[in-house]
């Protein structure tokens, strides 16, 4: 999934197909994780630096601050966004 669109524009999250072959757990966290870029791109909020944007997703996957109806990761899925998150 990516979200498409300039700093300050409106966004499109563009979700290829095989998305949904994923466990439903896994893409709402996917999703969430694109709905943190969404809002790091309006004007109100926006977070220029991409590695800051990702940090920020990231950490809302593994911790569900924002979003804590969305459903926890498995572990060996969090170690792997927690890698992510730290690269």
């Amino acid at each position: 999934m990516t979200p498409e669109g300039a700093l300050g524009e409106p966004q499109i999250i563009r979700i290829p197909a095989n998305t949904f072959e994923c466990p439903l757990h896994l893409m709402l966290n996917l999703l969430m994780h694109e709905m943190i870029h969404v809002s790091q791109k309006t004007k109100e909020k926006m977070i220029e630096d991409k590695n800051e944007r990702e940090w920020q997703a990231y950490y809302e996957m593994l911790f569900h601050k924002k979003f804590p109806q969305i459903p926890e990761l498995h572990d060996f899925n969090k170690r792997f966004f927690a890698k992510k998150a730290l690269e």
